[in-house]
C-alpha cells in the first residue's frame, strides 16, 4: 500500500482548493500552472541526497509530498489520488530536464523524471503522515 511518510511546507498537510492557492511566483505560474502539488518517491528523495553529482534539481527541486511504495512509473496523467481527505489528479509524470543543467554533458540524465509527479487539487482536504494513496 502506498502511503505519505513526508510532508514539506504546508500546516497539516491542508490542500486548499485551487481558488484559493496563492500565487507567489506569477510567472512560474503561467508557464506551469498544472504543477499545484508535487510528489517525490522515498526513493528519490534519498538519490537526490546521496548522489555525488549534483544537478539543478539536486538543489532547486522539493517536493510537497514524499511518498513510498507508489510506482511512479505506472502512473498515467489525469489519475485520481485519494489521500487523506483530498482528491489529487495527476498532471504531469516525470519532467525534463534542464538544458543547461551542469551533469548532463559529464554524466547524462540524472533520472529525477522517474521518480517525481505533479498533480493539481480537485478537492481541497488534508493529508497527514501515514495516509494511504488509493489510485482511482
Amino acid at each position: 500500500m502506498s502511503t505519505i511518510i513526508g510532508i514539506r511546507g504546508r500546516v497539516e498537510g491542508t490542500i486548499l482548493p485551487p481558488s484559493k492557492i496563492e500565487v507567489t511566483n506569477a510567472f512560474f505560474q503561467s508557464k506551469k500552472p498544472h504543477r499545484q502539488v508535487s510528489f517525490i518517491s522515498l526513493a528519490g528523495e534519498n538519490q537526490l541526497r546521496e548522489d555525488l553529482q549534483k544537478g539543478f534539481c539536486h538543489t532547486r527541486f522539493k517536493a510537497d509530498f514524499v511518498v513510498e511504495g507508489l510506482e511512479i512509473r505506472d502512473l498515467k496523467v489525469e489519475d485520481q489520488l485519494i489521500i487523506g481527505t483530498a482528491i489529487i489528479e495527476v498532471t504531469e509524470v516525470g519532467k525534463e530536464c534542464h538544458d543547461t543543467c551542469p551533469i548532463i554533458p559529464s554524466e547524462g540524465p540524472c533520472g529525477v523524471n522517474e521518480i517525481i509527479f505533479f498533480g493539481r487539487i480537485i478537492k481541497e482536504g488534508t493529508i497527514k503522515i501515514d495516509d494511504k494513496i488509493k489510485i482511482n
